[in-house]
């Protein structure tokens, strides 16, 4: 398939193996997309969960959904900082269609820093100025999720775009004023709403790693975010399963029967999520109904699991759309073992110095509430 729309390569050889950039590409999207479902879905759980119990400032309720948001920052700064590793790698490997996408969308694609800029302060707003505002606080919290939601339709946008070149040569008629956007793909609200439904199961994780962290200190508050935190990851995922069967069958018929048997890697992947998914739901049900850290945990790590299936099926379907105009296995490989030893370097310091950051935050939090008698399993009345 030939398309006039899309670049050559630039004539330089890849930097390292093409087996390795795939494993990069995958593992730093994995990386990026656990705090970036965080940032997403933790400003709205977190503003009900102060809205509704700001009359009981001390209860567990209050007390947790102002944890959330203080952490939004740190989560921020962790998800973009993370993000751009597969960035950087889809440009390498896939650019040329990534490029042309880019263009087509070039001026919603480059509001998107804005738009995080603005996210970002309300974040920080809110956190140095929650007092001042009193109950309204909770305001900057929506505002900010609002600039969330808008900035992963323009993500989506994109990505779908890059995975619809048939498509570019029409959105190109009468030239390219960089306004176009993928509206009509019918991957492409299906494929939104999978995402933006998971980010809330990804935080109902989250919250079960608070009390994980709290069981030390203070059983009865560990026992709130665990089953809470339970509870938002079973409804979460419930309903995920829909949005994931309309993701699927939207796909061309080419991409979905790979998932379903004609294509070994691809349904290997997706029958070990689907397994991993099942596990993690039986964890989280047992979590929520007894506030146990083993089956917290149980969740969790499925779920880790989970999601990291997703990323790799998701790279996969890129791979099996753009494989009939791009070939990147095809592109010669001069490692430049120099250049790759202080990525390894820099990667390893990146994550013992997250490691560090996430413990610092932990610690600094104030001692959790001793009010047990506020513990709620819906954690909102």
């Amino acid at each position: 398939m030939s398309n006039p729309f899309i670049p050559g390569y630039q004539p330089v050889p890849f930097p390292a193996p093409f087996w390795l950039l795939q494993i990069l590409i995958v593992l730093g999207f994995f990386l990026h997309a656990l705090p970036m479902n965080l940032v997403w879905a933790s400003g709205p759980v977190a503003a009900l969960l102060m809205g509704f119990n700001h009359r009981n400032k001390d209860g567990f309720a209050y007390q947790a959904g102002k944890r959330l948001a203080y952490s939004l920052p740190v989560f921020l700064s962790f998800a973009i900082t993370q993000g751009i590793v597969p960035l950087l790698f889809l440009q390498l490997m896939y650019g040329p269609a990534y490029y042309t996408s880019s263009v087509l969308m070039a001026w919603p694609w480059l509001s998107v820093l804005a738009i995080l800029l603005g996210a970002y302060y309300l974040l920080y707003i809110f956190k140095l100025k929650e007092s001042a505002f009193g109950s309204k606080s909770v305001v900057l919290l929506w505002l900010a999720f609002a600039l969330f939601t808008g900035i992963a339709f323009l993500f989506v946008n994109n990505m779908t775009l890059m995975l619809s070149p048939e498509r570019w040569p029409t959105l190109a008629q009468g030239g390219v004023d960089g306004f176009a956007l993928n509206l009509s793909d019918p991957q492409l609200i299906p494929r939104y709403l999978h995402f933006m439904i998971g980010a809330f199961a990804v935080t109902g994780l989250g919250m079960g790693c608070f009390g994980i962290y709290y069981d030390h200190c203070n059983k009865p508050y560990s026992q709130w975010w665990i089953r809470n935190g339970a509870g938002l990851f079973l409804g979460a995922t419930l309903v995920e399963f829909l949005t994931g069967l309309w993701f699927m069958f939207s796909l061309p018929k080419a991409a979905t029967a790979a998932y379903m048997g004609h294509d070994l890697v691809a349904t290997v992947v997706f029958g070990a999520s689907a397994v991993l998914s099942v596990v993690a739901l039986l964890g989280a049900l047992m979590a929520w109904r007894s506030g146990g850290l083993r089956s917290m945990q149980v969740a969790v790590g499925a779920g880790l699991l989970t999601v990291l299936g997703m990323v790799v099926m998701r790279h996969l379907l890129r791979v099996m759309i753009l494989h009939p105009i791009l070939k990147p296995e095809q592109i010669p490989v001069s490692t430049q073992w120099d250049l790759l030893i202080v990525f390894v370097i820099s990667t390893v310091l990146l994550a013992g110095y997250l490691i560090w950051l996430s413990r610092l935050v932990y610690s600094a939090f104030e001692k959790p509430p001793a009010d047990a008698s506020a513990v709620s399993v819906s954690g909102i009345v």
